[in-house]
C-alpha cells in the first residue's frame, strides 16, 4: 500500500503538530488527574501534594497513582491521535487498523518474533545497565532509573485481582495501542515523507520512541523494540501487529508478575540474572527466521513505497 499525504499539507508540520498535541495532551492531563484524585482523596492540598510525591508505603495511593499513569495516556496517546488522523488528514480514524486482513499464521509468527526479541534484548538490556556515562550526568541517570524502579515495583504490587486487571489496562494496553498509534501510525509516517527512507524514518523513530521515556540505562534495548515495532508494521502495512508485538512486550510482563506473586509460577521474570549464552543464540537465530518468514508474509503490503 501506499502512504499519501493531505494536499497542501507540510509533513514537517504535520511532525511538530502531532508532538505538539500530544505533550500538551500529557502536561495538562496530568494536571486534570490531580485535580480529579485530589477531589476524590479528601486530604488537604499539602498533605495531598506530600503523599503522592512520596506514595511508597502507602498502599492506598496505587489506586491514585494509577489514575494518573491511566489519564494522560488514553488522552495523549489515543485520543489526540485519532482526532489528528481525523481533523488534519481527513481520512477514517482506524484506517490504519486492517482487522479484516489479519490472518492467524502472521498473528502467531509476529508473537513468537516478540518472545525472541524479548529474550535477545536481554542481553542488550544488561550491557546498556552497567553503561558508565560522564559525571555528573552519569549520577543524575542513575538516580532517575532508581526511583523509576521503585514506583514500578510500587505500581506492579497486585493486591488484588481487580488492581491487576487496572495496572494490565494501563501498563499493557493503553500504549500498546496509543504508543503505536502515535510513534508508528503518525511520527514514523512523517519521517518516512521527509527522508523518503522507510529505514531511516523507522530507525528514527525508534530513537524518538526511546528518548520519550527519559530512561537512559535502558536506551539501546528500548530504541531496538522501537524498530522492531517499526518493522512489524512497515513490512505488513497494518498497524495492528505492531500493538500486538507492543502489548505482548509489556503484557507478558506485567501477567508474569501477577502469576509470581501469587505463587503460580517459579520464574521471576524481575530476576537480573544473565539468560544463558547459547538460549539467546537460538532464540535469535529462530527470530531471524521468524521475522523473514512474517516479511513474506506480505509481499506488495508496505506501509510506504
Amino acid at each position: 500500500m501506499s502512504q499519501s499525504l493531505p494536499v497542501g499539507k507540510s509533513p514537517f508540520v504535520q511532525l511538530l503538530l502531532v508532538v505538539a498535541y500530544a505533550a500538551a495532551g500529557l502536561f495538562i492531563f496530568q494536571f486534570f488527574s490531580l485535580a480529579i484524585v485530589f477531589a476524590i482523596s479528601g486530604l488537604e492540598f499539602e498533605q495531598f501534594m506530600t503523599d503522592m510525591s512520596n506514595p511508597i508505603g502507602q498502599p492506598e495511593f496505587k489506586n491514585y497513582m494509577l489514575f494518573v499513569q491511566f489519564l494522560p495516556s488514553l488522552v495523549s496517546f489515543i485520543v489526540i491521535p485519532l482526532l489528528f488522523i481525523y481533523k488534519n488528514e481527513g481520512r477514517p480514524v482506524f484506517s490504519d487498523l486492517k482487522f479484516n486482513e489479519l490472518n492467524i499464521p502472521s498473528v502467531f509468527i509476529a508473537v513468537g518474533l516478540t518472545i525472541c526479541l524479548i529474550i535477545v534484548d536481554s542481553v542488550v538490556i544488561e550491557w546498556n545497565m552497567n553503561i558508565q556515562f560522564p559525571e555528573p550526568f552519569h549520577t543524575w541517570a542513575s538516580d532517575k532509573e532508581e526511583a523509576m524502579k521503585v514506583l514500578t515495583e510500587y505500581l506492579t504490587d497486585f493486591s488484588s485481582p481487580m488492581y491487576f486487571l487496572a495496572a494490565f489496562v494501563t501498563i499493557a494496553i493503553v500504549p500498546a495501542i496509543g504508543e503505536e498509534l502515535l510513534f508508528r501510525g503518525l511520527i514514523q509516517k512523517y519521517l518516512w515523507f521527509i527522508t523518503k527512507n522507510p529505514h531511516v524514518a523507522i530507525w528514527l523513530t525508534a530513537i524518538f520512541f526511546s528518548a520519550f521515556h527519559i530512561q537512559f540505562f535502558g536506551f539501546v534495548p528500548r530504541m531496538l523494540l522501537g524498530a522492531f515495532f517499526g518493522y512489524l508494521y512497515y513490512f505488513s502495512g497494518n498497524l495492528i501487529y505492531a500493538m500486538l508485538g507492543h502489548f505482548v512486550n509489556n503484557g507478558l510482563t506485567v501477567l508474569m508478575l501477577y502469576l509470581y506473586q501469587n505463587n503460580w509460577v517459579s520464574y521471576d521474570i524481575e530476576n537480573t540474572d544473565s539468560i544463558p549464552l547459547e538460549t539467546v543464540v537460538i532464540f535469535a537465530i529462530i527470530g531471524i527466521g521468524l521475522f523473514v518468514l512474517y516479511a513474506k508474509q506480505f509481499k506488495n503490503r508496505l506501509a510506504y513505497e
